[in-house]
């Protein structure tokens, strides 16, 4: 039992019942100041702009340069126009087509085209590359004589579509003179004895690449340059060894270009 007054006694008296009172109620003065203050909320890992913009006003600012880098490498890349494989120039709707049905074509072994089935000769497929594409060369085959080739340059030459370019384009039809002895007589006297189609060019350097039918290769790409006419890594063989010795020793497919067509005008 508490005895009167002793709380008012200075702590030097060892009372245990003082003492007892006075550490009790000097345990709820610390603890009423700790219940008063609000608790501190642990702060939350976040990637809210606020925080972000915050790290970002920390961290010093790129540089110039680092910044396009970032810029580029994000932007999607441009996109270009049609062109055709190693073609510097742009080129139609209609040629793309063509192109498209060139490499289509390359190493087949036979040719159907919607349920046509071509012949595997140079004009042949030249035809089957035109009719994938939408164009039927032999529409108007009934008016003229002649081999397949010579009723192509003749439909193309009475639409007014045959020129003789430096450099021809892409879709364009090539024509050639000679590129065998036809009527075995051993002179120079075959007119239009081939025909092929130009998949790519390049207008400054005259390299083209074209696409016919090969007597022992079939469908195969192959190369001109009519800037470089007498050079053979410009311009592939099309003579045999054999024809290679009639008059003129002309046995490059440089040599014996005649002219080209647009045929991807037909309407």
């Amino acid at each position: 039992m508490l005895c009167t007054g002793c709380e008012s006694l200075p702590q030097i008296f060892d009372c245990p019942a003082v003492k007892q009172k006075q550490e009790k109620k000097a345990a709820e003065e610390t603890a009423e100041p700790a219940e008063s203050v609000p608790k501190a909320e642990p702060k939350a890992v976040s990637n809210t702009p606020q925080e972000t913009s915050k790290s970002s006003s920390a961290t010093p600012s790129p540089s110039p340069s680092s910044s396009t880098s970032t810029a580029t490498s994000t932007t999607p890349s441009t996109i270009t126009p049609v062109k055709s494989p190693g073609s510097t120039q742009s080129i139609s709707q209609k040629q793309k087509q063509l192109v498209e049905a060139a490499n289509w074509a390359k190493g087949r072994n036979y040719l159907t085209v919607n349920g046509t089935r071509f012949k595997m000769d140079c004009s042949g497929v030249v035809r089957a590359i035109y009719y994938k594409a939408g164009i039927d060369l032999a529409k108007d085959f009934n008016k003229y004589g002649g081999g397949g080739t010579q009723r192509i340059h003749e439909t193309l030459c009475a639409k007014g579509l045959i020129y003789r370019p430096t450099v021809p384009v892409p879709g364009d039809i090539l024509f050639w003179d000679n590129t065998y002895d036809a009527n075995h007589n051993g002179r120079s006297d075959d007119m239009l004895s081939h025909i092929g189609m130009v998949v790519s060019s390049d207008k400054k350097s005259g390299n083209v690449v074209y696409v016919h039918h090969h007597e022992k290769k079939g469908i195969v790409f192959e190369k001109m340059n009519l800037l470089h006419p007498n050079d053979p890594n410009y311009n592939a063989i099309m003579r045999s060894q054999r024809a290679r010795k009639l008059p003129g020793n002309k046995y490059l497919t440089s040599h014996l270009y005649k002219d080209a067509g647009k045929g991807y005008l037909l309407r």
